[in-house]
C-alpha cells in the first residue's frame, strides 16, 4: 500500500507536465485559478491519475467525474492516494 508521500510527487509531476505552473507544487493551489485548468482539462486528469493509481496492486481507476471535482492540488493528491489504496470514498 503506497503512502501519501509516495503518491504526492507523482501527482505533482503530472500537474506540472500539463500546466507548466510552479504553483502545482503547492498543495493549497487552486486548479482553476492558480493552475488555470479548465473543467475539461481537470476531468481529463482522470487518465494520468488512473495510471498512477493502477500502478499499485490495490489501485482503482480514477473517474473523470472524480478528477473534475478536485479543486486544489491537495484534493488531487488525496484522490489518487485513496484510489491507489483501493478506496472509493
Amino acid at each position: 500500500m503506497p503512502t501519501r508521500e509516495e503518491v504526492k510527487p507523482r501527482v505533482i509531476e503530472k500537474l506540472l507536465m500539463v500546466t507548466h505552473k510552479p504553483a502545482a507544487s503547492d498543495e493549497k493551489s487552486d486548479l482553476s485559478n492558480d493552475l488555470v485548468m479548465s473543467p475539461p482539462l481537470k476531468k481529463a486528469m482522470g487518465v494520468p491519475y488512473s495510471n498512477i493509481s493502477r500502478s499499485y496492486p490495490a489501485g482503482l481507476t480514477v473517474s473523470m467525474t472524480d478528477a473534475g471535482d478536485c479543486t486544489t492540488v491537495k484534493d488531487s493528491i488525496d484522490l489518487v492516494f485513496k484510489r491507489s489504496n483501493g478506496k472509493k470514498g
